[in-house]
């Protein structure tokens, strides 16, 4: 649970007193508190609760790293709020860039990549995928290769309607009510193997 500040009041969390808590589901118990409040990142398989401020062992709020270090190599690692979890990885930047690290360590994997989007459908992320526009269509990245592959013609929605889960990358028409030239079509990606089993 986490309390958000208010930045066009001037709010910052020293002077707020905003926090994010750990509460025990079935007490209802406050388990720790860390200071400031934002979007919440959680990866299970490792623990870690990305905040603004610093990233948590979900256990006990040990912290794993705290968002300023006075070691400027540590610091490149400038997660924030709006970081995205894919698997062992955090991708940081924005709807049209990323650098990827490892979620443990922070060691920088792979070069920064930067994209033309056209449109405003922010950045999903899978372990192994991140969906967005390219080039005005919807797309994913492989995120072993940083290679695109758009899926032309089908009209990808402001709020990402790219939904990578268990294997199937599900892109939902999202079209009604537009008057562009996109496809009204609905799409599942399946893998192959899985297609030709339920033959």
């Amino acid at each position: 649970m986490a309390e958000l500040l208010n930045a066009r009041r001037g709010e910052t969390i020293a002077e707020s007193g905003v926090k994010t808590y750990a509460l025990d589901l079935a007490t209802g118990r406050e388990v720790w508190q860390a200071p400031g409040g934002a979007e919440l990142r959680y990866s299970e398989p490792h623990d870690l609760l990305i905040t603004g401020t610093g990233i948590y062992k979900g256990k006990d709020g040990a912290v794993h790293r705290q968002a300023k270090l006075a070691d400027p190599k540590l610091d490149k690692w400038n997660f924030k709020s709006g970081s995205h979890i894919a698997g062992d990885s955090l991708l940081v930047g924005g709807s049209d860039n990323y650098k990827m690290y490892d979620l443990t360590s922070g060691a920088q994997q792979g070069k920064p990549l930067k994209w033309f989007r056209r449109g405003c459908t922010p950045l999903r992320t899978s372990p192994y995928l991140a969906t967005t526009r390219y080039k005005g269509n919807a797309a994913y990245i492989d995120l072993d290769t940083q290679k695109f592959q758009p899926i032309w013609n089908l009209r990808a929605a402001c709020s990402n309607n790219i939904f990578p889960a268990n294997g199937v990358l599900n892109v939902p028409n999202l079209s009604g009510g537009c008057t562009c030239n996109y496809t009204p079509t609905s799409m599942a990606l399946v893998p192959r193997a899985s297609s030709t089993e339920r033959r």
